[in-house]
């Protein structure tokens, strides 16, 4: 079965930035535009050439030139005489180490990781909202395959997964009406169905800690939990997911024993990331 997916423009700003923050007289469209092309390499992208960076953010290909030269010069983006492409160059891998070295919570996350992914046998992973989707930070596998193969850098809509939804439930309140006026506009006529969704998943995380989906549209063969992480002097949005085969864990396992171990999880690291907030600050 296709994955459903939310509708899009090809201009990766126009999901990144809220509308609202686009029409500020203080948003720098140009800006918008070199980040976009930044941002248009995905995990597997090893070159990518003026055209299909086009293509993909929706910037003229008679301007794509100045943007990607720019770029090269300030060592974000690499030119591959040979191919006539780019690669992503050292200036974005230092960006992502200062932000990842900033978040405190990979080092105290991935010993439970290990240890609650190889119990189910499926998938822990860590995630960071960044737009409409979110984007993978940590994963630790178990000793089940999972389709998709999760990586670190892989992206998931915010608006049909557990990892989304337990996102925006951990968001506060300004942040999450912010997010779901977004999530209303890329979703057009399958808002109603999509907000139903996010709303009962609210109501879960309410009532247990986590939400849960078994057979979903995303991907109907797993079943998966969320849990959102409560962030302390943190503008990012964060959260956890535990997700496996269906034919490996059924619906009430991911009820009864591994949605309140990964919620355990979770609390954990708060606590001990809480400890330690006078040295990450």
């Amino acid at each position: 079965m296709a994955r459903k997916q939310l509708k899009r423009s090809p201009v990766s700003s126009l999901v990144a930035a809220p509308s609202a923050a686009r029409s500020d007289p203080r948003f720098n469209t140009a800006l918008a535009r070199g980040l976009d092309i930044l941002r248009a390499f995905r995990p597997g992208d090893m070159f990518l050439g003026n055209t299909e960076l086009s293509e993909r953010t929706g910037i003229p290909a008679s301007t794509m030139s100045r943007f990607t030269f720019t770029l090269q010069e300030l060592g974000y983006l690499l030119y591959v005489e040979d191919l006539g492409r780019y690669q992503l160059g050292p200036g974005v891998l230092s960006l992502g180490f200062s932000m990842m070295a900033t978040i405190g919570i990979q080092t105290i996350a991935h010993p439970l990781m290990v240890e609650l992914a190889h119990a189910c046998g499926g998938v822990v992973g860590l995630a960071a909202m960044d737009g409409l989707e979110m984007v993978y930070l940590e994963v630790v596998k178990g000793h089940a395959p999972v389709v998709p193969s999760y990586v670190a850098g892989y992206r998931i809509p915010v608006a049909r997964t557990t990892l989304g939804w337990a996102c925006l439930g951990g968001m506060n309140p300004l942040e999450r009406k912010r997010s779901l006026a977004e999530l209303e506009r890329a979703s057009g006529a399958d808002w109603p169905g999509v907000k139903a969704r996010i709303f009962a998943a609210f109501a879960e995380l309410e009532t247990r800690g986590f939400c849960l989906q078994v057979g979903g549209p995303y991907v109907p063969s797993v079943g998966a939990v969320g849990v959102p992480v409560h962030s302390h002097n943190d503008a990012r949005s964060f959260s956890f997911n535990l997700t496996a085969s269906a034919t490996l864990v059924s619906q009430e396992d991911l009820e009864n024993i591994w949605g309140p171990r990964l919620l355990a999880l979770v609390r954990k690291i708060e606590v001990e990331r809480v400890s330690q907030l006078p040295r990450i600050l």
